[in-house]
């Protein structure tokens, strides 16, 4: 699942709909939230909903009126400036979404206690993405020490900020703590990608051998583990996992519509055996497609190693 995915999921859990009308999408639409508005003008959580549906549908600047109303209506209502803030960064403003987060945060009442942690999420996303590594670490740790149960995006974020530091065996751990916690197969897969990039061979080859022998899919868990055949110099059986890999890849991507995912993971596996041009192409593509960071992280930092490793 990816960080916005899960962001959507918390917002919808935050912030249930107010009952009326839908359309067979299932959406509601925005006539219907025009009438409950006529009849209570004063509520934020219609202009909050509202402004959703205008974003869904690129009005944008009536979504932004509609948040800002938000917050004349009431004061703190975090969920308006975390929106905000995402649509300060759509418009390419993200210091500026940046700064609204943090006052909104620092200004939050105790009754919005609640949205923090989703602030923090966002907060850290868009310090990582602004490049100032160790802020986005101590917001994601911030909204972690809030929510410690339902925070499986903050903890990819905080283990983001950590590999950027080079804090490999702090994300190691905290990885492991939370996964233990959370039981959580995506933070799992997160700890074994930790294993990897601190160059622990012998801790993580065995947990990728489990998966590789229970997958009915084998191709992402056949390139981790030619990365640490790579890692440990073995590169004649890295190649063979890497080739295995893109045999079972090539027919699962259907031209007309590519699950960016593996067209992600072929693109790494050409730039593991070396074919970096290929690979950088493929990326490119992939992110004009709408591939996300967290799709394209291992790709990119390969393809910005100054020698491949082959």
């Amino acid at each position: 699942m990816t960080i916005r995915r899960i962001t959507l999921l918390m917002t919808a859990l935050a912030w249930p709909l107010l009952p009326c009308a839908a359309d067979p999408g299932h959406e509601i639409r925005i006539e219907d939230i025009n009438a409950q508005i006529a009849a209570n003008p004063n509520l934020p959580d219609l202009y909050f909903q509202r402004a959703v549906n205008y974003r869904e549908i690129n009005r944008l600047a009536d979504a932004r009126a509609d948040w800002e109303k938000c917050l004349t209506l009431q004061r703190g209502f975090l969920p308006a400036s975390r929106e905000l803030a995402r649509l300060d960064e759509l418009e390419n403003h993200r210091n500026e979404g940046i700064q609204r987060l943090e006052k909104a945060i620092s200004a939050a009442p105790p009754e919005a206690s609640f949205h923090l942690p989703g602030c923090y999420a966002l907060l850290a996303d868009m310090q990582l993405k602004a490049g100032t590594n160790e802020a986005a670490l101590i917001a994601a740790e911030k909204g972690i020490s809030l929510s410690p149960e339902m925070s499986i995006d903050l903890y990819l974020l905080r283990a983001e900020a950590q590999r950027r530091l080079g804090k490999h065996d702090d994300r190691v751990r905290d990885l492991a703590s939370a996964t233990a916690k959370l039981k959580s197969f995506v933070l799992r897969i997160a700890w074994i990608e930790a294993l990897i990039d601190a160059g622990r061979s012998a801790e993580v080859l065995p947990e990728i051998q489990k998966e590789i022998d229970t997958s009915r899919y084998r191709s992402s868990w056949l390139i981790r583990r030619a990365r640490v055949r790579l890692h440990d110099q073995k590169k004649e059986d890295a190649m063979a996992d890497l080739q295995a890999a893109l045999t079972e890849i090539e027919p699962r991507i259907r031209p007309e519509f590519p699950d960016l995912s593996l067209v992600c993971d072929r693109a790494l596996i050409h730039a593991l055996q070396g074919k970096r041009e290929e690979a950088a192409k493929e990326l490119a593509a992939a992110k004009t497609r709408g591939a996300d960071g967290w799709m394209t992280r291992v790709l990119e930092a390969v393809l910005s190693e100054k020698k491949s490793g082959l």
